[in-house]
């Protein structure tokens, strides 16, 4: 091989849309990939935001196709390193029907409650799922559940690095995002934001029902994903008392949803599961309060709170949103953990 640099193929997806696990990828690639040859295999279709990924390719929308291109691609593909992020660990599966083929796979599992997953799988997929791990190679752990999880697939502590999927945003400047977002400041005092999935364990309604309760302020949703659920989503307008002062964003890019967050008065976390959650990190890193649920570790500085108790949730965003005077705090950034995983320095 005449390049020095290493060859590693990304399978998960780009901004856009801009969720957890793009916004981790690309900033990944962004950062290094002036020193490592990313080639992505996209799993989201869609128009994407540029990178300094050296190859990308989406995939088809058609659920067996995409398998199909998916297993054409990694078999093609002859760097040295295939780097997995998944969802659900389920999705090891994937790798006991791979074959190597002299390549080092490596993987992130991105959801924070991989156990209960594991917990309710038959026994067939279990071992399939244990011999998909038996050719890990390097296995990032983003939280105890993981690392739990891990070692219950017997992968050997070399082989895990415990780490975080927080790496700094780029430069960020507060500002409204459109018309509507200006209209809600200038008519209301404070502004709060949340971002996710359409799904129940995200826990919008804390969100709205805050909203609605305190007639000073506005609410901002920030949805992404391709699969939403459209009955939890009719629901919450529903519950919306007064729906001029709430905004519902779609599949925003990462600068919108950054300069959002940056001129918000907080940012509201409740969620039922998660790993880390990166944008409770940039929140804190913006100046803004993050009130979050402590069912996982959290960036320092953020406000933890019960995700099944409203009524002190709803103190902790009224303490919050009343004393926005933060400074922006300088990040953890986890860069140097996938760096020099790819370099083989750990």
């Amino acid at each position: 091989m005449t390049n020095s640099k290493p060859s590693v193929l990304l399978i998960g997806g780009l901004p856009r849309p801009s969720g957890g696990v793009t916004v981790f990828l690309g900033r990944l690639v962004n950062q290094i990939g002036s020193e490592v040859d990313f080639h992505v295999l996209d799993i989201h279709a869609g128009e994407k935001e540029p990178t300094l990924a050296k190859s990308l390719k989406v995939a088809p929308r058609h659920r067996l196709l995409k398998q199909l291109w998916l297993v054409w691609h990694i078999c093609l593909f002859r760097g040295e390193i295939v780097h997995f992020n998944y969802s659900r660990c389920h999705a090891l599966v994937a790798l006991a029907l791979l074959p190597k083929l002299g390549r080092r796979f490596f993987v992130t599992l991105h959801n924070g409650s991989q156990m209960p997953i594991y917990d309710a799988m038959g026994k067939m997929v279990r071992q399939l799922v244990a011999k998909g791990a038996s050719k890990i190679d390097c296995a990032f752990s983003l939280c105890n559940d993981h690392a739990i999880l891990y070692k219950k697939l017997g992968l050997k502590e070399s082989r895990i690095v415990h780490t975080k999927s927080q790496i700094a945003a780029p430069n960020t400047v507060a500002a409204f995002i459109d018309e509507r977002h200006t209209r809600l400041r200038e008519r209301n005092q404070y502004i709060v934001v949340s971002s996710g999935h359409v799904d129940r364990s995200y826990n919008f309604e804390f969100l709205v029902r805050f909203v609605n309760e305190h007639h000073d302020c506005a609410g901002l949703l920030f949805f992404y994903g391709d699969n939403m659920d459209k009955g939890y989503l009719n629901e919450l307008q529903r519950q919306m008392t007064d729906p001029d002062r709430f905004a519902i964003y779609y599949h925003q890019t990462e600068a919108v949803f950054l300069a959002a967050l940056a001129s918000a008065n907080a940012y509201l976390r409740p969620t039922r599961v998660d790993s880390w959650g990166i944008a409770v990190a940039d929140a804190i890193a913006l100046g803004t309060p993050a009130i979050a649920s402590h069912i996982c570790e959290r960036a320092a500085g953020a406000i933890l709170c019960d995700p099944n108790d409203f009524i002190k949730f709803q103190d902790l965003v009224k303490i919050a949103i009343k004393s926005k005077t933060l400074q922006p705090q300088h990040r953890n950034n986890k860069i140097d953990d996938f760096h020099n995983a790819y370099l083989g320095k750990n």
